[in-house]
Formats: C-alpha cells, structure tokens, sequence
C-alpha cells in the first residue's frame, strides 16, 4: 500500500500543538534510545518496548509538558525506537541516532484516533481537531489507513496516510 501526502493548513494553536508534540515525540526518542543502548550494554539484550512504554507514567509526573500530547504519539514514538534497533540488529540499517530539535523535519505517528471528511476536506486528529487541507487525492470509500503521521519540512505541514 502506498503512502498518500497531503498539505495541511492548521490554525495557530494547532501548529502550536503539532510543535510540542515534536518536541515531545524528539524527547521520548531520545529517552528510549538512551535506555535501549544502556541495558544493551549491561546485558547484551534487546529491551522490549514494553518495558519503555510503562515508564510513561512516571516521566508524566516528572515532566508535566508531556501531557500536553497524545499519549499513543508517545508510545508509537517508543515502538519506533524498537524498530530502528531490530533493523540495526538484522543488519537492515545502521544504528539508531539520537533526533535534533534543529533538523528541519520533524514528525510524529498515530496509529487510530483520525478521521477524513473528504467532501469538505478536513481531517480530524487528537488533541488538535479538524484541520483543513487542500489537496485533492482519489481514495475508494472501502480503503482504511492503519495510521497517520504529521510532518513538517521546511515550515511546511503534511500528513501522511498509511
């Protein structure tokens, strides 16, 4: 299945939120990727994503900004800090590196939770809402998408349907 890129036109609070949830998503990835290298390097082993999954609460707790985003950007983030390393591991990729607030694209996935108005062209996302775009795209009623990431390159902010 083919991926299909869309232009969106958020409002000011909502490009706010999309921002902090790359600053959050960019935090937990560096957060998992730290602790994924320290327990390799204690135990030769590969740490499960679950194990980083249920110390979101407590890092809730110490940093109050984290609640400000949808919590499964939080662990898609943490599943894709797993599939870098198995990539790694399989000899697919090369290691992990930790994300920059300075790299100019920037993103985060959600796995369910959106949904598409396609006649009046907005598309509804947790904690952000309904956001216009403007690029048209034939998709058959009977298609579903397994999840959504929102992007940003340059200033400019897409979605991506899977």
């Amino acid at each position: 299945m083919k991926a299909i890129k869309v232009k969106i036109y958020p409002n000011k609070s909502q490009s706010e939120l999309i921002n902090k949830h790359f600053g959050c998503c960019r935090f937990i990835y560096n957060f998992a990727l730290q602790k994924s290298i320290e327990f390799y390097q204690q135990n030769q082993k590969h740490l499960s994503p679950f194990n980083i999954i249920i110390m979101l609460p407590e890092l809730k707790k110490e940093n109050e900004w984290l609640k400000d985003v949808h919590s499964q950007a939080l662990q898609q983030t943490i599943r894709d800090v797993d599939s870098a390393f198995s990539h790694f591991f399989k000899k697919n990729n090369k290691f992990p590196k930790f994300k920059s607030k300075h790299n100019p694209k920037q993103s985060y996935r959600l796995p369910q939770g959106f949904k598409i108005n396609i006649e009046k062209k907005h598309i509804k996302v947790p904690k952000l809402g309904w956001i216009k775009f403007r690029d048209k795209f034939n998709i058959s009623p009977d298609v579903e998408f397994r999840n959504i990431t929102i992007s940003k390159d340059c200033g400019i902010f897409c979605f991506y349907l899977l």
